[in-house]
């Protein structure tokens, strides 16, 4: 826009928001310095990714919304039917997701690249349904390792799994938390 930086777009974004609308903006900038973000989230900015950044950082930094529509889709599902689907859901999700990583770690150690994938293929697909599309992604690429049986690329990749999970599932696991005291 002819005159205006990305900061003052950004404020006057959030000046037009009303009714609990909330556009999520993350900046994408040459200028990684904490000074930067503190710019960037002073004018109402989401998040802050500075150059060079990777699709994983940007997925991240968008992740906590497709989360909280997924988890909302859920409740109202369960709304609608009369059953605690958001509950069911995300108590499955942590049960088969530490279920999931304990294999992964198992598999990697005793050298069982077939398990390895197909624990890496159940984790990517729950992550994916309930929107944690960084963490479904880095499963994937995960089974497509195991499938190929790079066990030293995998390693590496489970890591990264068990970096990116427990973020993931405290965010749900509050939203759990959130649901059943809401309906009080």
């Amino acid at each position: 826009m002819p005159g205006l930086d990305g900061y003052e777009t950004c404020r006057r974004l959030r000046q037009s928001e009303g009714n609990g609308r909330h556009t999520r903006v993350i900046a994408l900038t040459a200028h990684n310095s904490p000074e930067e973000r503190e710019k960037c989230l002073a004018a109402g900015m989401d998040d802050h990714l500075g150059k060079p950044w990777r699709a994983e950082d940007l997925a991240a930094a968008v992740e906590p919304d497709r989360i909280e529509e997924r988890l909302a889709a859920l409740a109202r599902l369960g709304e609608a039917t009369g059953e605690e689907v958001l509950g069911r859901v995300i108590e499955s999700f942590l049960l088969q997701g530490a279920r999931d990583l304990e294999t992964m770690r198992r598999a990697l150690i005793q050298g069982e690249a077939a398990a390895l994938a197909a624990a890496a293929h159940s984790l990517a697909g729950s992550s994916g349904i309930l929107g944690a599309a960084g963490l479904a992604g880095v499963c994937a690429e995960l089974e497509e390792l195991a499938r190929r049986e790079d066990l030293a690329a995998c390693e590496r990749h489970v890591a990264s799994v068990e970096q990116a999970y427990p973020p993931i599932a405290k965010r749900i696991s509050n939203a759990s938390w959130r649901s059943t005291h809401n309906n009080c």
